[in-house]
């Protein structure tokens, strides 16, 4: 069994990254940029920051990342998109953290190393 089935080659993959503020072009991602993005995070504004693939990844058409007041508590909303254009559904996967170097992690090797976090115990919601 192929373990890298639908893995893209990097060279081939581009990226785009959106936040509540702009886009960036695959050319200007790196990861001190995602590190400034999070760290700027505020939880009195609806932030957010949307990596999204040219081609999917295993199905995955994006990792995103949003904050959120819950509680009084600063918190991340993580997610992986998939979403079939064929039959428009999709999937989101959450994970809710404080984490941001998980958060970095995942953002990370998504970007470098088309790996998709292991997303099996998180929450699972259509849309």
């Amino acid at each position: 069994m192929d373990n890298n089935k639908g893995a893209v080659d990097m060279q081939e993959q581009t990226y785009s990254l959106r936040t509540n503020e702009r886009e960036y072009k695959n050319s200007e991602l790196s990861t001190r940029l995602f590190e400034e993005i999070l760290y700027n995070f505020n939880p009195d504004v609806y932030d957010f920051m949307v990596l999204a693939p040219d081609k999917p990844i295993k199905g995955s058409n994006c990792i995103q990342v949003t904050s959120q007041l819950k509680n009084l508590d600063f918190k991340h909303n993580l997610q992986v998109c998939f979403y079939d254009e064929k039959n428009q559904t999709g999937i989101l996967y959450n994970y809710d953290t404080t984490d941001k170097n998980i958060i970095l992690q995942y953002f990370n090797d998504y970007w470098r190393e088309q790996k998709i976090p292991d997303i099996s115990s998180w929450e699972k919601e259509p849309f």
